[in-house]
């Protein structure tokens, strides 16, 4: 949690509109957009208007991402981290950095990443969630993987909240079932499979956010800004869906399970930063072999 302190000035409060009146996301007739690229702008103002700030989350790392996207001032703060309230030895956590899953190689990588998720699935009879970047990369490897007489659910574009809830309700049962689904959807966040609902995560790559002209803009501006354009504009994001879909596995003190995460990027400084500090990941050949362990 980042605390912002009270200073010794004459605080007020003001009343202050995030957004400028009648300013609208799109306008279609013109055709043109309003893109926020930095948080900060709007955020400092306010903060400095108030007399302390408290901003929690459970992803907060890297901090300088947070700080200077949040508009903290660097020299009137104080970062507060705590370790998980849950035993750290509930849960294993391995990488398998020998498949590509960046997008010019999924296609034919699709067999190896289909190898991989089936030797998970073997070997761990419990409840397993398979979280793939997209729709896109989950229609290329799906068809590779035969589950046999294994039940699964298949999480499909814009699904209804009854839909949901059944698969959900499904899960909760803990019959041994493989769910498909996407990293940032509906089944990786905000929703809780406790118990043995879900004893194993495994994330397929980091989800970045895609290849839009927006995103573009927001790198060249972090770069411009914070010299930190990739880490900030796409690594960031991408790896708070992985920290959100693995943080399904543990939902309360008894639960047990395995997170597994896909992909050689996993194994690169870059994305090792903002993996959760208390996953403390290991790098495994065997993963057959290690989730049995």
């Amino acid at each position: 949690a980042f605390v912002k302190r009270k200073t010794k000035r004459n605080l007020k409060y003001y009343p202050t509109a995030l957004f400028l009146p009648k300013a609208p996301f799109c306008d279609t007739e013109t055709g043109m957009s309003l893109l926020c690229r930095d948080s900060s702008v709007m955020l400092e103002p306010i903060f400095e208007k108030i007399g302390g700030v408290v901003c929690m989350s459970a992803t907060l790392h890297p901090e300088e991402f947070y700080l200077e996207l949040l508009g903290f001032d660097k020299g009137n703060f104080s970062f507060l981290s705590y370790r998980s309230m849950f035993p750290l030895e509930n849960r294993n956590c391995y990488v398998i950095s020998d498949v590509l899953t960046q997008y010019k190689y999924r296609e034919r990588q699709a067999p190896k990443t289909a190898e991989k998720i089936l030797d998970i699935i073997e070997n761990c009879s419990g409840n397993i969630a398979v979280y793939f970047s997209s729709f896109g990369h989950m229609a290329q490897v799906l068809p590779l993987i035969h589950l046999d007489e294994r039940p699964s659910l298949q999480q499909v574009p814009r699904m209804s909240e009854e839909d949901r809830s059944d698969f959900v309700e499904t899960m909760k049962k803990a019959e041994g079932h493989v769910l498909f689904a996407v990293m940032g959807g509906i089944f990786s966040e905000g929703v809780d499979l406790p118990n043995d609902a879900l004893v194993c995560a495994v994330m397929i790559g980091p989800a970045l956010p895609a290849a839009t002209l927006e995103r573009r803009k927001i790198q060249e501006w972090n770069d411009e800004k914070y010299g930190a354009g990739f880490l900030y504009s796409w690594v960031v994001p991408g790896m708070a869906r992985v920290a959100q879909a693995g943080g399904r596995v543990i939902r309360t003190p008894t639960d047990k399970g395995v997170v597994v995460l896909i992909g050689s990027r996993f194994h690169t400084k870059i994305y090792q930063q903002c993996i959760p500090q208390d996953w403390y990941p290991q790098l495994t050949t065997n993963i057959a072999k290690d989730i049995n362990s």
